[in-house]
């Protein structure tokens, strides 16, 4: 093995401060859309998969993870049946997997009787995965497994082998609606609409009203172009153009 499990296991420490009691400092406020549907499959999965999210680097898919684990402490899961990992670290990567998990089984006071939440950030990055999922869900009923991954390296190997086993959610960069959010701009009060189809039914007053509405927000509309839609450009002050 490339570190003791002692080693192995001070830097899980570090990634999970809520073992010591301690809360995740410096989350956002602000959660993306795809939040609300990581979140039900972690507290209320509708069915016995593992949760796959792929997206391209820097779109906020640790962030979603971090947020999930906040979320399942709040609604009362116990912070010592929680574990995330990120195989991006060296050492967490060259150790691999299987090891990983198992050093946490061992060095970690575990409850048998209540469900487990395994949180693996860049999981592409570990040795045969979709093997491990696949074992996981077939024979570890009270594990609720999440797992993120670049979009390039996933979209070859696990279309096929995750039938059945893990739900797939794309996480794309920001939308208009999500960047506004993240820069706390205050949003007009339009009539809801579930698509743009529907916007060809209203009134003419209604649309003249909705144009005027939104009018403010054509100058952030060409800032978020300009940004690219992703979370960490959206939040600096000031860009060179």
């Amino acid at each position: 093995m490339i570190a003791t499990k002692q080693q192995i296991y001070s830097i899980l420490s570090e990634y999970n401060p809520w073992w010591s009691g301690i809360p995740d400092a410096g989350l956002p406020s602000w959660e993306r859309v795809a939040f609300g549907e990581i979140r039900q499959w972690m507290i209320n999965p509708p069915s016995n998969r593992a949760i796959l999210i792929s997206g391209a680097r820097q779109v906020g898919k640790t962030t979603l993870l971090r947020q999930t684990v906040r979320s399942v402490i709040e609604a009362g899961g116990d912070p010592g049946q929680i574990l995330y990992a990120t195989f991006d670290h060296p050492l967490l990567k060259l150790t691999g997997l299987t090891d990983v998990i198992k050093i946490w089984e061992e060095l970690h006071t575990r409850k048998a009787d209540s469900p487990e939440y395994l949180l693996l950030d860049e999981i592409q990055y570990t040795h045969e995965w979709q093997t491990w999922i696949k074992h996981q869900v077939d024979f570890n009923k009270n594990r609720r497994i999440a797992v993120t991954g670049s979009a390039m390296p996933l979209s070859s190997s696990s279309a096929e082998s995750g039938v059945g086993r893990w739900h797939t959610i794309k996480l794309p960069t920001l939308s208009f609606f999500e960047y506004l959010k993240i820069k706390d701009v205050a949003l007009p009060n339009i009539k809801d609409t579930k698509s743009l189809h529907t916007v060809f039914s209203w009134t003419d007053g209604e649309r003249i009203a909705a144009a005027g509405a939104a009018r403010k927000l054509v100058p952030h509309f060409h800032e978020y172009l300009l940004r690219g839609g992703f979370p960490e450009t959206a939040k600096v002050e000031n860009i060179t153009i």
